[in-house]
């Protein structure tokens, strides 16, 4: 079986085509970047996300860039992403 590895865009957009809500990006111990070089590729990443969540216009979109753009995201060897049913978010909201 081919491992494909997905970004946080990748698998954001597979989760709110399919009905989930609330995701999130959650930081994991791991040295980032871990080579120098990383810092200089990643960069360009950094800042194109910084400039998309100051133009953001609603508070959805301006969460997203904001995990788009996190250090996890961008130098993370690995992503941990949660995220809720809408019938789970349903149920809390009425607790």
């Amino acid at each position: 079986m081919h491992i494909m590895p997905w970004s946080f865009a990748h698998l954001y957009l597979f989760l709110r085509l399919n009905g989930f809500e609330n995701i999130s990006l959650h930081d994991i111990n791991e040295p980032k970047p871990k080579r120098f070089y990383e810092r200089l590729l990643g960069l360009p990443q950094a800042l194109y996300c910084r400039h998309k969540r100051a133009k953001s216009l609603t508070e959805e979109e301006r969460i997203f860039w904001s995990f788009a753009g996190s250090a996890q995201s961008i130098y993370g060897r690995r992503l941990v992403v949660s995220a809720e049913t809408p019938n789970t978010a349903v149920n809390r909201t009425r607790a």
